[in-house]
């Protein structure tokens, strides 16, 4: 059908770039301060690490099926960081925050080997609910404008660079 040219046709979450020899990621919308994207970037180069020595030492990716996927995604869009993911096949959940704190730990020696120890600290005050979307919140809720929540973001934004 000629539907896919090349592989920049692809909208995975995950694809490679041959032209670079490098993986492509894509990731929630922007952050606010560059730290946080720092940090949610830190996140993803050290799992990508772990990924990779788990593959090297034979042990296989666990498989998730594509609904589960799907199901989480949409869990975690609606409600940030208080959702309840998906976990297995039978459908248990658990808090996105417990399933995220997992995820730090096994990755935390690759945090050390990158020197990105730095961004622990941020990602687990981000799961402690310092998120941007409830700082926007709490400036919403005391002013009632969103000029001010545009502003807070523009101030917070510009003290990060």
């Amino acid at each position: 059908s000629k539907a896919i040219r090349n592989v920049k046709d692809i909208w995975w979450d995950v694809r490679p770039s041959p032209g670079y020899g490098t993986l492509e990621i894509r990731v929630c919308d922007s952050l606010p301060t560059l730290q946080e994207n720092l940090a949610v970037a830190a996140l993803i180069h050290a799992t990508a690490h772990e990924q990779y020595q788990r593959l090297k030492s034979g042990r296989a990716r666990p498989q998730v099926p594509d609904w589960m996927i799907r199901e989480n995604k949409w869990r975690a869009a609606r409600h940030g960081i208080e959702a309840d993911l998906v976990v297995n096949d039978q459908g248990d959940v658990k808090p996105l925050v417990a399933v995220a704190r997992e995820l730090l730990d096994r990755v935390a020696p690759y945090f050390r080997r990158q020197q990105y120890g730095d961004y622990v600290g941020l990602l687990e005050k981000t799961l402690s609910g310092n998120t941007s979307y409830a700082r926007q919140e709490t400036i919403f809720n005391k002013t009632g404008r969103l000029k001010d929540v545009t502003r807070f973001l523009i101030d917070e934004m510009n003290r990060s660079l």
